[in-house]
């Protein structure tokens, strides 16, 4: 039987660790969880050099920042899809926003139907691109558990990939949704977030908020901004909200062949009915002139959950 750690650490980016006799971690959150992993594996009594493989849902820096480490670490092999080339994740903005990772050097590519055995369990690899065009879901289907990186995330879509047009990305993601649910799984583990329990309610969830992009594209403007946002407030303590937006609002050419017509006055607006419907959920919190991320809100606890 597998057993499942969620190791999981400020602001959210779940590693998973299965348990057998040929160890599995799919994913490694950012390049600054290395040290905290391996400490935080022995207060779980795991010996993280006994994992044989590490697998990536997609190549985003939050989620293969420490693969590079890690790999050298363990000595496990590396695989996941073929990556991506991400043009509108400069090296720019990955240094604004503290994401520059080492190179990434996958030891085996990973194609849609690809078994992954542990000793104990089989993981099959399923492409669901939407997100990333590189990324792939692991479905445990001994015990009905699909680890979803960002395609699904605490029981929202991840944001569309902006290398493409909206609507290409939008089909994809949903196309990938539909073969999610064909697998009946019980239990959706994110990349970011609790543990999902699967109904039917879910999946209505899910398809609604992509019946709303495609009714209303500028609705995707601050889903994408979220995670910019996110990342640039955990570069400093505080920051004050114009600051914010002048940043956010300097990375436009996001959105040139992604949505059409997305004007940095949009972009502005978006971005502060975002800042108030965070503020408002308790993600941030205002202090005076400044705002911060909330950690007690953007954080999940490290546990064995399986």
């Amino acid at each position: 039987m597998a057993n499942i750690l969620r190791l999981s650490a400020f602001p959210g980016s779940n590693i998973y660790y299965i348990k057998g006799p040929n160890p599995v971690i799919i994913d490694c959150g950012h390049h600054d969880f290395c040290n905290w992993l391996l400490t935080t594996s022995q207060n779980f009594n795991i010996d993280i050099t006994t994992v044989k493989q590490i697998l990536l849902t997609h190549t985003h820096p939050d989620h293969i920042g420490a693969a590079a480490a890690l790999k050298a670490y363990t000595g496990a092999s590396l695989k996941g899809f073929k990556p991506e080339v991400n043009k509108k994740l400069t090296d720019s903005l990955k240094k604004d926003l503290n994401l520059l990772t080492p190179p990434l050097c996958l030891d085996e590519y990973l194609e849609d139907g690809s078994i992954i055995d542990t000793g104990a369990d089989s993981i099959e690899v399923v492409y669901t691109p939407g997100h990333a065009e590189d990324h792939v879901c692991y479905f445990l289907k001994s015990k009905k558990i699909l680890f979803t990186g960002d395609l699904i995330t605490d029981s929202d879509i991840g944001y569309l990939n902006p290398n493409r047009h909206y609507s290409e990305s939008l089909k994809k993601l949903e196309n990938s949704i539909q073969i999610c649910e064909k697998l009946k799984p019980d239990i959706l583990l994110p990349g970011h977030g609790n543990v999902i329990p699967v109904t039917a309610s879910l999946w209505r969830s899910v398809y609604r908020k992509i019946w709303l992009f495609n009714k209303n594209p500028s609705l995707i403007i601050p889903h994408t901004l979220i995670s910019t946002l996110i990342f640039y407030l955990l570069t400093k303590k505080a920051v004050n909200p114009d600051e914010l937006e002048e940043f956010i609002v300097s990375y436009s050419e996001l959105f040139d062949g992604f949505i059409e017509n997305t004007s940095k006055d949009l972009i502005r607006s978006e971005y502060r009915k975002l800042i108030a419907v965070l503020i408002l959920k308790d993600i941030i919190i205002k202090s005076g002139e400044m705002i911060s991320l909330n950690k007690f809100r953007t954080s999940t606890e490290s546990l064995w959950i399986m």
